[in-house]
């Protein structure tokens, strides 16, 4: 039966030499299997006293195969060909038939006579690991997280053994609650990236019905192996899995693999984008309906409760979920949503505000919930509640900025604001959608936007939309204000405001809307006199009085304090705070100033120690000088002027002016905008 199915070519097999030698009595079959193992069934023959006792060995035919070793009647190979078996006396010549096969030429071959067979033994040449074999896990943050799961130390093993004699009912591999044991202030955001994912195959050893934890940021920097076969078969009760889904300029996240992973018994599923690659590097709106057949079967999938995380994404639309069992009780949590569209807004600057109507936003049952928005960064002071609803979809900013560039709408969310409003609570029988986010689309005006002055020009009085501002163009209504002649000092440098609020000023001394955040820095390129006071010019027609704040020196590179005993803090004014810093420990600074004639250094916001109670290594000094313009390669992240990230990005091979180079909590930016700002 083994000859007569398979052609007798092994060929090149590493089973070759070994079956010629030790199995020369025995019949042979190698089958390749599904998971690419190699099981070898033997089967002894019993000799009848009428059966040949010796095999031939036969040369296999040269054409249309690459086989070229002698082969003996007894192998088999996996090729679909046919064999053929005829009397012993004519085994002289190669016979071609027609067959199904690629191969038709068939070899003739004696066959031994065998009796009644016993039945055949299996050997498989991938044997599993025996308890003693140690696993190596690639990555050194996953290997310790195994280890502190097993109750290992840094130095131990990890064995097969460990997983099969593990006792506990869970299993816990949560990156944020291990490195929290010695970061206490760790988030999922801050983790430790995971390079590789090998080695975690082993988990298929712990005993059946461990609960399995599971929660790791993976990498996405070009050196990442985003492999996550080896969870294959896993069973995974709480399952998070940040990292970047979607943003193209760095590695991402395989959804083709990650829908393979066994969730029908978890409770939780959490799929979070990485904002260190960008503020919506989660799952997009495509993604969405790709792994929706998937989260829906979890969702269904019996237990008390589920919940599906989806954060950091730009998901528009919720109705592919729509097969979620509303008698189950799910919650679909989605925070820092950013859906950031290309189609403009147009609209002309009037002292009637703008109005516009929101894009399309659908809920779980397909129902708009675009009506639902509260909140607006596209005016100078942004605030909750500040946006109007008029109907529908249809929302009024009363009092816009009208040097925006982009229009932004949605919802705040609950770690800003305490308001019933900061989150969409949406029930659908005792299932729930929780969201906040925030839309964006390109804002283009249809009329001058704000003037710029020359500050050495007369300004004049002008009026655009019900605002008032200055203008280098004459107004043929206005009145002309007295010429002010500034006094310019040619002198750049970087200032850093103190720890409040700072208004600015015009050329002409008058207090301007603009604030600069508490203890922010400013690249600023002269120094100006007016009205006999000292004002940094920080911005374009924006000046900052001299004693708002203190120059500084900011360091590029990684420098760090040691303290080797007690040593005073002060604050940026120079006032001691009564607070220390404790003896015998190190604490890394941004920047270097002289306050009240001694040289400090920073080390939080507004706390500064004297750079001769500390020991100092590795200053760089940050040159001031910075690009006119600035062009986004990719897809940009924008913050404010107290660091805060933005609810859009600027689009890819976008140009922008730039008219400041700053340095905010210690991280040098361009300013785009008045309240703009990209990373330099």
């Amino acid at each position: 039966m083994l000859l007569n199915k398979k052609c007798v070519y092994l060929g090149a097999t590493l089973f070759s030499a070994i079956i010629l030698t030790s199995l020369s009595n025995q019949t042979v079959k190698a089958d390749t299997t599904a998971d690419g193992n190699t099981n070898v069934s033997v089967e002894k023959a019993v000799p009848s006293t009428t059966a040949t006792t010796s095999v031939s060995t036969l040369q296999a035919p040269t054409n249309n195969t690459d086989v070229s070793k002698p082969i003996t009647a007894t192998q088999s190979s996996t090729v679909d060909t046919k064999t053929e078996t005829t009397p012993t006396t004519d085994t002289s010549k190669p016979v071609t038939t027609t067959t199904q096969s690629t191969i038709t030429n068939v070899q003739k071959v004696t066959a031994p006579t065998v009796v009644k067979k016993p039945q055949a033994t299996t050997v498989v040449v991938n044997k599993p690991e025996s308890v003693d074999t140690v696993i190596d896990i690639k990555d050194p943050t996953l290997s310790s997280m195994v280890k502190w799961s097993l109750g290992l130390t840094d130095k131990d093993k990890v064995t097969v053994g460990e997983f099969q004699k593990f006792n506990s009912s869970e299993f816990f591999l949560n990156e944020t609650v291990y490195l929290a044991g010695s970061n206490p202030n760790v988030t999922d955001e801050t983790d430790t990236p995971i390079e590789n994912l090998n080695g975690l195959q082993v988990l298929k050893y712990l005993p059946k019905n461990t609960q399995v934890f599971f929660q790791v940021k993976l990498a996405s920097d070009p050196k990442a192996n985003l492999d996550l076969s080896p969870l294959y078969g896993v069973p995974i009760y709480n399952f998070t899995l940040d990292g970047n889904y979607s943003d193209a300029k760095a590695k991402e996240i395989d959804l083709n693999q990650l829908v393979k992973l066994d969730i029908s018994k978890a409770t939780n599923v959490e799929l979070t984008g990485d904002t260190a690659v960008s503020a919506n590097s989660g799952i997009t709106q495509a993604q969405l309906e790709k792994i929706a057949p998937w989260l829906v079967k979890y969702a269904n999938n019996g237990k008390t409760y589920n919940d599906i995380v989806l954060n950091n994404g730009s998901i528009s639309d919720f109705s592919v979920l729509k097969g979620i069992n509303r008698t189950n009780s799910v919650t679909v949590f989605v925070n820092h949503n950013n859906v950031a569209s290309t189609t403009p807004v147009y609209v002309t600057a009037s002292k009637a505000g703008l109005t516009f109507t929101a894009l399309p936003f659908k809920g779980i049952d397909g129902e708009d919930l675009a009506s639902t928005y509260h909140y607006t960064t596209t005016v100078k002071t942004p605030a909750d509640d500040n946006l109007i609803h008029v109907k529908g979809d249809v929302y009024k900013i009363t009092d816009p900025d009208t040097s925006a560039k982009k229009l932004t709408y949605g919802i705040i969310g609950d770690y800003i604001s305490s308001n019933d409003d900061s989150m969409l609570q949406k029930s659908y029988g005792n299932s729930t959608l929780e969201y906040f986010g925030m839309y964006s689309q390109p804002l283009i005006w249809k009329t001058s936007t704000k003037p710029v002055i020359k500050p050495t020009t007369p300004a004049q009085s002008t009026e655009i939309g019900g605002s008032t501002g200055s203008s280098s163009v004459p107004d043929t209504t206005g009145t002309t204000t007295t010429p002010v002649t500034p006094t310019y000092v040619n002198k750049s440098g970087v200032v850093r405001t103190f720890n409040s609020y700072t208004k600015l000023t015009d050329i002409e001394g008058n207090a301007l809307a603009v604030e600069l955040g508490p203890n922010t820095g400013w690249t600023y390129d002269r120094v100006v006199e007016i009205n006999g006071q000292q004002y940094y010019e920080v911005g374009t027609n924006e000046y900052l009085l001299a004693g708002s704040g203190i120059t500084y020196t900011p360091i590029q590179t990684r420098t760090v304090l040691a303290a080797s005993s007690a040593v005073p803090l002060f604050s940026s004014k120079g006032v001691k705070l009564g607070t220390t810093l404790p003896a015998r420990s190190n604490w890394l600074t941004d920047s270097s100033a002289t306050i009240n004639g001694i040289k400090m250094y920073r080390v939080a916001s507004d706390e500064w120690v004297a750079a001769d109670a500390v020991n100092v290594s590795g200053s760089k000094v940050v040159s001031t000088t910075f690009p006119k313009v600035f062009t986004a390669k990719v897809k940009t992240s924008v913050y404010s002027a107290t660091g805060k990230l933005l609810d859009y990005q600027l689009a890819t091979g976008t140009s922008w002016k730039v008219d400041r180079k700053v340095v905010i909590n210690g991280i040098s930016y361009y300013r785009i905008a008045t309240d703009e700002f990209v990373r330099a």
